[in-house]
């Protein structure tokens, strides 16, 4: 998911964090997302149930910048790789991400609903394929070697190729401006939440 406005809650709060930015200079609200690689044989909809129990959900890759940061989380190879994890028990060859084309063919979407921009589709094997010899391949899968993009089917091969996922989660909202500017836009963040209160009061009174 890409960094948002850190402040949640509808258009006041972003509108919020942007007088933050505008009064301090400051860039506020950057979520340092986690993201943690799920081994096991799952199929896409266990995944994605398997994140949301986590309290996360399947991770969704909007841009080269949120790639580097999740490279430098996890590592590639990511854990728990294999190529040939028929003979190496508990490993995977891949991992599960957020989206799907199930709707409409060709039409892939976030699970987020964010915008679909940035890809990294595999190009040696021309993917994404649209289906194989074991179906329709409606699910978006990444390699675990390079990071590279594979369509496939919800079920993939449990035995011969199983899959894991990628977990991202939430993190706190942190000034992108360093945490020495923080006591200061939040004693500031106080003045301009107490003041757009007391303005609604009056208002409504």
């Amino acid at each position: 998911m890409t960094p948002t406005i850190g402040f949640r809650g509808g258009a006041f709060h972003h509108k919020f964090a942007a007088i933050l930015t505008a009064i301090t200079g400051f860039a506020y609200g950057s979520y340092a997302n986690s993201y943690e690689v799920i081994s096991g044989p799952f199929d896409w909809n266990e995944a994605k149930v398997d994140a949301e129990t986590r309290g996360g959900h399947l991770a969704t890759i909007t841009s080269a910048n949120e790639w580097q940061i999740i490279v430098n989380q996890i590592g590639l190879p990511i854990p728990y790789f294999s190529d040939t994890p028929s003979n190496n028990p508990g490993t995977i060859v891949g991992v599960w991400l957020g989206a799907t084309d199930l709707e409409t063919e060709g039409q892939w979407k976030w699970i987020t609903g964010e915008p679909w921009s940035f890809t990294q589709w595999d190009p040696i094997w021309n993917e994404p394929s649209g289906a194989g010899i074991y179906g329709e391949e409606d699910y978006l899968a990444m390699y675990g070697k390079d990071g590279s993009w594979n369509d496939g089917t919800g079920s993939y091969l449990r035995v011969f190729a199983p899959i894991g996922y990628l977990l991202e989660k939430e993190t706190s909202a942190v000034p992108d401006g360093g945490a020495t500017a923080f006591p200061l836009a939040l004693a500031i963040g106080m003045l301009v939440l107490g003041h757009y209160r007391l303005t609604n009061q009056q208002q409504l009174g």
